[in-house]
């Protein structure tokens, strides 16, 4: 059987994100996984972050996702009798991964294993003013879990930065910084 590879990289079918670094990471890992032939890769695109008259068949999509339209899973919740699905669902076995926060809810992920790449969002001058008790950040990271997701982050600095936040103490995490092989990393 071969493993599937969810990988969300919404960020590519949006035209104003689609040259962003947050971007950039999810057309090279797209790129990369669809030549190592040992997942079976699915892009992955929220809805909820498109907009109303986006189609897959005919939106201009990025180059390397474009190569994978007919693979495309634009991901929609629809509720049947109080649960979320989510066609072709992932199964246990295959692995979720996004470029980007938040991380979808598990039961739009299945029980696949999940990865989030967490990038320097800490330091965001908004973020940083915040005083209310429940900062905007701590609201996007609470989608992700600490024990049981791989967090992957560009540098120890940010690391840090999670650690730092309330309940982030343990956060079971993989350091790869920018401009290296995301990929070859024995820790992820």
């Amino acid at each position: 059987m071969t493993r599937r590879l969810f990988i969300d990289v919404t960020r590519l079918a949006i035209p104003v994100q689609r040259h962003t670094g947050i971007a950039r990471t999810g057309r090279e890992l797209l790129d990369w996984f669809n030549r190592d032939y040992s997942f079976e890769v699915i892009p992955v695109l929220q809805e909820q972050f498109l907009n109303d008259g986006f189609d897959v068949s005919i939106s201009i999509l990025d180059p390397v996702l474009s190569e994978l339209r007919d693979r495309v899973h634009v991901r929609s919740e629809n509720e049947i009798d109080g649960e979320v699905m989510l066609s072709p669902s992932p199964q246990s076995g295959d692995v979720f991964l996004s470029t980007h926060l938040p991380l979808p809810s598990r039961s739009a992920t299945g029980d696949a294993k999940r990865g989030i790449i967490v990038h320097d969002v800490i330091h965001h001058p908004s973020l940083m003013r915040e005083t209310t008790k429940d900062p905007v950040i701590l609201q996007i990271l609470d989608s992700i879990d600490i024990t049981n997701d791989l967090v992957v982050v560009p540098s120890y600095t940010t690391l840090i930065d999670l650690m730092s936040l309330p309940g982030w103490e343990s956060v079971k995490a993989c350091v790869v910084p920018w401009g290296s092989n995301l990929v070859n990393q024995a820790s992820g």
